[in-house]
């Protein structure tokens, strides 16, 4: 990451998105992929926040593909995605720190990460905004969300 965007992302806070279980139920039907991803929008609308993409969608597709299968005012700010780490205890957790280290040089970075999965951060981790993997993403996420950027 050069050194503009470094500084740029410095400055601003970042959400770590997962997609099944956050922008639409699990194990959902294609026509309903995305479905819940008004939430995600009216939340971050007005904000100075990037996403990093931290779903299973990104060992399939890359990260400039998943940006155009979001919605644009959600895609463009979409700076990057996680590296897969084989850890088995706080997988996704361990992986946005890697990020966090390897991308942005900075442990004072806000953040939050959105996620259905809370196994994979640890107890404790308040960074965390937890959906249910059965309903996805809804008021109460989104509400914590931009709650937390307008702090």
């Amino acid at each position: 990451m050069n050194e503009l965007l470094q500084n740029m992302v410095a400055n601003i806070k970042i959400l770590f998105l997962d997609f099944d279980g956050v922008l639409h139920p699990l194990n959902c039907e294609k026509e309903n992929l995305f479905c819940k991803i008004h939430y995600l929008e009216r939340a971050l609308e007005g904000a100075s926040s990037k996403i990093v993409i931290t779903s299973n969608w990104r060992l399939t597709y890359s990260t400039q593909k998943m940006r155009e299968l979001l919605p644009r005012s959600i895609g463009e700010l979409v700076i990057g995605a996680t590296e897969v780490i084989n850890e088995i205890n706080h997988k996704r957790f361990i992986e946005i720190e890697n990020y966090l280290s390897t991308h942005i040089n900075s442990s004072s970075i806000d953040w939050r990460a959105i996620d259905d999965s809370p196994q994979d951060f640890p107890t404790d981790c308040k960074n965390l905004i937890c959906c249910n993997p059965i309903s996805g993403m809804g008021s109460e996420e989104q509400i914590q969300i931009a709650k937390w950027l307008k702090n």
